[in-house]
């Protein structure tokens, strides 16, 4: 058996260091598949559990053989800056950086406005997050 000395708190103080330590917001991503896509408003969440903030928008394109619209997402009914009138195709559009009104409060909605839609569409895309 081996027994250990107490530590003494005290001793050796000139030498003990502080290490740097960084927090970060975990990122998240849901992904969607939506079918049978016209115009019009398409709920994606009508309630936040919790606080989210949107980062950006991914991979979003039309899969279906060819149509096109624009979209916009929306928090709690009002467009976020950087993810509104995004123009879809079949090709993938780049990322799209959520820059103002991208933090939804716990219980407003998250929402998909599509307009100008030239056929009817099967959009899918990611949406990435963290929680505040």
């Amino acid at each position: 058996m081996r027994l250990l000395a107490p530590i003494d708190e005290n001793a050796d103080i000139v030498n003990r260091q502080s290490l740097p330590v960084e927090f970060r917001a975990i990122e998240k991503s849901s992904s969607f598949l939506m079918t049978g896509v016209t115009n019009g408003t398409y709920i994606l969440d009508p309630g936040v559990a919790y606080a989210l903030t949107v980062i950006r928008i991914r991979n979003l394109r039309n899969t279906a053989v060819s149509g096109s619209c624009t979209a916009s997402f929306q928090n709690n009914g009002s467009n976020i800056t950087g993810l509104n009138t995004l123009s879809v195709t079949t090709t993938v559009l780049g990322n799209q950086t959520g820059s103002s009104n991208n933090t939804i409060s716990v219980g407003n909605s998250l929402s998909l406005v599509i307009s100008g839609a030239t056929a009817t569409l099967n959009l899918v895309f990611n949406i990435d997050y963290t929680e505040t």
